[in-house]
């Protein structure tokens, strides 16, 4: 509960070495050892967090628990956390993402901003072609 209301409060744009501090935890380990079951909602908007903080591998975990629990974030967050991979060159993660985006079950239709987030991956990878 105090991580759902830490996150609540605290709020993305202030006490970011608070949220790094907890993005360097493991989730799954700091879940299991306390026995802590945050609400969907509040890991959507820690994931959120993670990418305004250029955290994507830690908001990749994240997407992992969301999937596990059978919650499935809005198209800004996927968005949000395709861009935050752009921006910091890790295409690899972004093609991830997009991968588990668009797999069967996960309901989430691409908009505008995934069209060229796609895009933008393509010119960087050099497969324009591939677009």
């Amino acid at each position: 509960m105090w991580f759902s209301l830490c996150v609540s409060f605290i709020g993305c744009g202030r006490n970011t070495s608070f949220l790094r501090t907890l993005s360097c935890i493991s989730e799954r380990i700091f879940f299991h050892q306390t026995n802590f079951e945050p609400k969907p909602g509040s890991l959507e908007r820690y994931l959120r967090c993670l990418c305004e903080n250029k955290s994507v591998e830690e908001g990749v975990d994240v997407f992992s628990i969301l999937t596990e629990i059978g919650y499935c974030p809005s198209i800004e967050t996927w968005n949000l956390a395709l861009l935050a991979c752009l921006k910091v060159g890790r295409n690899d993660l972004m093609w991830k993402l997009y991968q588990d985006m668009v797999e069967p079950g996960v309901g989430v239709d691409i908009d505008v901003v995934t069209v060229g987030c796609l895009i933008q991956a393509f010119c960087i990878d050099g497969e324009v072609s591939k677009g």
